[in-house]
């Protein structure tokens, strides 16, 4: 895409067309308490809950904070053609962002449900010492959605920043601001898919046992 100016009627019209995307996809996250009837993803609040609920009677675990560099600084543009180009493909990257959040919050869920009925029948006839050895997988379990639940509060917290960008029409501090939404839901991703990964393992385990 080249650096031509873009036309007036539509450099107006692009921080409204930013915002409205950016709220469409944050709404309904799914990741903690929203509120009822705002979306229909699995609730990762919820299933951190269940899945603590579920493991109590047989382990005891100290959730822990996961370390993550920095997030990359990258330079803004300055010019007014190349903020508005910058914001369509960060928009873009946003909107591909939100949506592996989505694939990922899903396969948590059956990932989870996946885990629970394992659990269910393991205890019945299966080594309990077993469900001890995966304490230190639990633990990474719920650091890892602890996690994203905090990472989508930086989120929420840079949403405010955008609205005040856009209201200001600092079309340059929105741009900081959807690049800094859009590291930090990669992030969120990551951190719910290494999650997962440690579930259908651990589901792995508990069904070897029951082959035994």
């Amino acid at each position: 895409m080249s650096l031509c100016a873009v036309p007036a009627a539509e450099a107006r019209t692009l921080p409204n067309a930013v915002l409205l995307a950016v709220a469409n996809d944050t709404t309904g996250n799914g990741t903690d308490g929203s509120p009822a009837g705002s979306g229909t993803r699995p609730n990762i609040h919820q299933i951190i809950t269940q899945f603590e609920q579920a493991i109590a009677p047989y382990e005891t675990i100290h959730p822990t904070q996961i370390a993550h560099p920095p997030l990359p600084t990258q330079s803004l543009p300055t010019s007014h053609a190349a903020i508005d180009q910058a914001l369509q493909q960060t928009l873009q990257a946003y909107k591909q962002a939100t949506q592996s959040d989505k694939q990922a919050q899903a396969q948590l869920q059956t990932a989870f449900n996946a885990y629970i009925n394992a659990l269910q029948l393991f205890v019945q006839v299966g080594d309990l010492d077993i469900l001890t050895q995966q304490t230190p997988d639990s633990t990474a379990v719920v650091s890892y959605l602890e996690d994203a639940l905090y990472t989508q509060a930086e989120v929420s917290a840079d949403f405010q920043i955008l609205q005040q960008a856009h209201a200001a029409g600092d079309n340059s501090e929105l741009l900081a601001a959807l690049l800094d939404m859009t590291q930090l839901e990669q992030q969120k991703v990551s951190d719910i898919k290494t999650a997962t990964k440690i579930l259908a393992k651990m589901t792995s385990t508990l069904q070897a046992g029951l082959s035994d």
